[in-house]
């Protein structure tokens, strides 16, 4: 590959390590300096490293919640973090399969947690968006929600 579309690729001019692999989509690729016998230690199946990466949602949620930023996920965050909170609440349940207060109580465990938004969840939950507010702001489901009830 030419000096030249490396340094396209990478966005800068700092000369690379020669044993270093370039990926013309990928940019540089970390098995030439991320030890692989290191990532094989911590995680010796693909299984553990997916369990790893499951508990990375959480980290956010502890750092943001620690140094007071807001949360913003992504449509496709807010989704796998939903579809992983249903199968933890409801195994073996899809979301069409999901009664509307059970999609209500869902809903206000994830805004309530991960601050995900009424018009993320309207849509993964297939729930008009003001149903949705409404679910978060009532007195039986959401905020308001006196403890104890």
């Amino acid at each position: 590959m030419k000096v030249r579309d490396v340094e396209k690729i990478v966005g800068s001019r700092i000369k690379l390590p020669q044993d270093w692999e370039i990926h013309p989509q990928l940019g540089i690729l970390p098995a030439g300096f991320v030890r692989t016998d290191k990532v094989l230690d911590l995680f010796p199946t693909v299984k553990d490293y997916m369990a790893a990466l499951v508990k990375e949602y959480e980290a956010v949620v502890k750092i943001s919640k620690s140094v007071g930023e807001s949360l913003v996920w992504s449509f496709r965050e807010a989704k796998d973090i939903t579809l992983r909170q249903l199968n933890e609440d409801y195994p073996g349940l899809s979301i069409d399969k999901l009664a509307t207060e059970q999609k209500g109580e869902l809903a206000v465990k994830l805004n309530a947690h991960y601050d995900i938004t009424p018009y993320h969840l309207a849509r993964i939950l297939g729930v008009q968006e003001y149903v949705m507010k409404q679910f978060l702001n009532s007195k039986d489901y959401g905020r308001r929600k006196k403890p104890g009830i």
